[in-house]
C-alpha cells in the first residue's frame, strides 16, 4: 500500500465522518466502519 505524502481527507461511506486518509486506497474511516461494510456485503450476497 502506498502511503500517502500529502494530507487528504475523505468522507466514509458507513458513518459518514471526515476523516485524513493513511494511504491512497482507503476507504473507510476505521475498522469498525470496514467491518460493516464487509457484513453488508456478505448479507447482500447471501440473499440474492
Amino acid at each position: 500500500m502506498a502511503k500517502a505524502k500529502y494530507e487528504m481527507r475523505r468522507k466514509c461511506p458507513i458513518c459518514n465522518s471526515v476523516f485524513q486518509i493513511r494511504s491512497i486506497d482507503s476507504v473507510y474511516c476505521s475498522k469498525q466502519c470496514s467491518d460493516i461494510a464487509y457484513k453488508r456485503k456478505k448479507d447482500c450476497l447471501i440473499h440474492e
